[in-house]
């Protein structure tokens, strides 16, 4: 159950972002082993006034300032190697999408935990 949400500023070029984040699911999910349907991901595009870093703005993406700012939600329990693969397939997804470095994207893991998580009618337990 990884859920991604993606923040940036808008793509120099055109990106279909249901197709990005679908594909994005897809590799996440291959990556670990697991249904495709298992990994979920949103994106918000953030419009350039709301991100700055220092004093300066950018009206788009650019290569090597204002990183993609990625959070990722997991369940606990997932092994350290599992993480990296989640974080390193996110890092690579979102590089070549941005065509951007991987060292300017920002990516954390945080994890969902037992009995403070509530999914499907429930609370994981």
């Amino acid at each position: 159950m990884p859920i991604i949400h993606i923040k940036s500023l808008p793509p120099k070029k055109y990106v279909e972002i249901s197709k990005a984040l679908s594909n994005l699911c897809i590799r996440v999910a291959d990556e670990l082993g697991i249904d495709e349907n298992k990994v979920w991901a949103t994106w918000q595009e953030l419009q350039p006034e709301y991100y700055v870093e220092g004093s300066k703005t950018f009206n788009e993406q650019p290569t090597s300032t204002h990183p993609p700012l990625v959070e990722v939600l997991g369940f606990e329990g997932k092994k350290s190697h599992e993480i990296e693969k989640i974080l390193n397939t996110i890092a690579k997804n979102l590089s070549e999408l941005f065509k951007v470095d991987p060292e300017n994207i920002f990516i954390s893991y945080k994890e969902c935990l037992k009995g403070k998580t509530f999914s499907a009618g429930l609370i994981l337990k």
